[in-house]
């Protein structure tokens, strides 16, 4: 009996997702953005894996910024299945690198996994600024300011500390007269990172920039940030 109920609730959830999403195809069309978000709002309030899997197609869209942010917290509901939580979460991840070109939807995804559980957002931002793709590592940056948190001050200097350093090893030169790249990308392990100069070159001044958004501070070099930072370090841990 308990195995026929579970079927028919399952079905029921089915047809729910199925109403929802005619619906949305048909209201999407709409020219104007704003009715474009609040047909993404109405879709939101179904929790179906099939509504999540459409509202991120729609969060890594190129849509207008309004229609991404109701698509972002759309999949930031909480609802009571914990299995449709987890696998927005992972949605929420993985929309970040489509959107490495606008740090603004990139900081509202980070306020809707931080709005699910505290801390999420800092674990997943912390991946994406050492992403091996210098779009990716600069827009979240650039978005880890946008928000004004004071954890992000120590992977920032941290991060900041490392582009530096691997820059100026890249310019060494070994036997041969072959340039010598050190450090290696963070998170792979040592792998060599032969776009260091130009990692440095995009990410340095956005580094800067997020470090004074988060911290009200102004520092000229990255020399000034470090020795900053030693002295203030207690204060963001």
């Amino acid at each position: 009996m308990t195995g026929l109920i579970l079927c028919l609730l399952l079905q029921a959830d089915d047809a729910a997702a199925k109403t929802a999403l005619d619906k949305f195809a048909k209201d999407y069309k709409a020219k104007e953005s704003t009715a474009r978000a609040v047909a993404v709002e109405e879709l939101a309030k179904t929790g179906h894996l099939k509504v999540l899997a459409k509202l991120a197609a729609v969060l890594a869209s190129t849509d207008a910024k309004d229609v991404r942010t109701a698509a972002a917290k759309g999949l930031g509901i909480v609802r009571e299945d914990r299995d449709l939580n987890r696998k927005a979460i992972d949605y929420l991840d993985r929309c970040i690198p489509p959107n490495a070109n606008d740090a603004s939807i990139i900081a509202v995804i980070f306020d809707v996994l931080e709005s699910m559980a505290v801390g999420n957002g800092v674990i997943i931002f912390k991946k994406h600024m050492i992403s091996t793709a210098i779009p990716v590592a600069k827009g979240t940056v650039q978005a880890a300011g946008y928000t004004k948190d004071k954890r992000f001050v120590l992977p920032l200097v941290k991060l900041l500390e490392w582009v530096e350093a691997t820059a100026r090893q890249a310019t060494n030169t070994g036997p041969g007269g072959r340039p010598v790249v050190g450090g290696g990308i963070p998170g792979t392990g040592g792998v060599p990172d032969p776009d260091a100069p130009k990692r440095a070159r995009e990410l340095s001044p956005a580094i800067h920039t997020a470090l004074e958004a988060c911290t009200s501070v102004t520092q000229k070099s990255t020399k000034d940030w470090l020795d900053w930072f030693r002295q203030n370090q207690d204060a963001y841990k």
